[in-house]
């Protein structure tokens, strides 16, 4: 019986793997500028606050730092994500909830669309409306960010302490269909009262 939970788990895992690679191949490459749109409010339908990056690998750098900059003294739960990946997809109404989870804790939440069209990725911003701090990375910011991170699938998540380093480079995802993942949670938590 242990044997099949485990078989059944590795099966579920190597079919999201798979997805999310091959629809990978479908996105056509794109060389648009880094869109940043901070702050979302929820009940904003409109990208907000936009400002155009010039593309270079080091943009992302100054990406970073501003990142950090902005967010001095928080945990930053970093959400790497795709507007064809069908498993980031399932997973942002556990992120809704895990926002709701940490409301006015020192925890903050950036998402960095990668391999995605501008339009795609704009109307994912509308309809799952989700607070925090969203970048649409171009293939060169998203090769230089993948050099660093090795990111081998997606979604992909990265918990920041509030000093700025990376605590876990491969983070626990938020759970799936809206149930939060009591671990991360756990996990936040520990970071938040170091």
């Amino acid at each position: 019986m242990a044997c099949q939970k485990t078989i059944i788990s590795f099966v579920i895992c190597i079919t999201l793997f798979f997805s999310c690679s091959s629809e990978k191949n479908k996105v056509e490459d794109s060389n648009q500028n880094l869109i940043v749109a901070s702050q979302r409010k929820v009940t904003d339908s409109s990208v907000t606050n936009e400002k155009d990056k010039h593309t270079s690998s080091s943009n992302t750098r100054d990406m970073l730092a501003e990142i950090l900059q902005k967010h001095k003294g928080k945990v930053i739960y970093l959400d790497i994500w795709a507007t064809w990946c069908k498993p980031c997809i399932s997973c942002m109404p556990s992120t809704k909830n895990l926002q709701k989870e940490f409301k006015n804790k020192k925890l903050s939440f950036v998402f960095f669309c990668v391999q995605s069209k501008k339009d795609d990725w704009e109307t994912h911003l509308t309809k799952y409306k989700m607070p925090g701090d969203h970048y649409l990375l171009n293939d060169l910011q998203y090769a230089s960010l993948n050099d660093k991170l090795q990111i081998t699938s997606m979604p992909r998540y990265i918990l920041i302490d509030k000093n700025g380093k990376i605590a876990n480079e491969k983070a626990l995802s938020p759970g799936l269909g809206g149930h939060v993942n009591k671990n991360l949670i756990e996990e936040i938590n520990n970071l938040l009262t170091k």
